[in-house]
């Protein structure tokens, strides 16, 4: 059964989904230090900082999808529809 909303569209894709327990662990460090902030030895770490701005920009990414949804959302229940032209 497919549904429209998911985007792994059935869930015979599921699979090309998941993330592996190291992602797992990398996105929960991310989040870590997202509320802590970085230690100076984490700053020193060439490829830590490499991995968590990947992840970051990833998260931003979808934060930014998501309000724009929002926001478009809104606006087409708020503001009336004007017929132009």
């Amino acid at each position: 059964m497919q549904c429209p909303n998911c985007p792994k569209g059935s869930p015979d894709d599921a699979k090309v989904y998941r993330l592996s327990d190291r992602n797992w662990q990398t996105v929960e460090l991310y989040k870590q230090i997202r509320i802590t902030g970085m230690t100076d030895e984490m700053r020193q770490d060439g490829l830590l900082c490499a991995n968590m701005a990947i992840v970051d920009e990833i998260f931003r990414q979808c934060e930014r999808s998501k309000m724009a949804r929002q926001i478009a959302t809104e606006i087409s229940n708020r503001v009336p529809l004007v017929k132009v032209g």
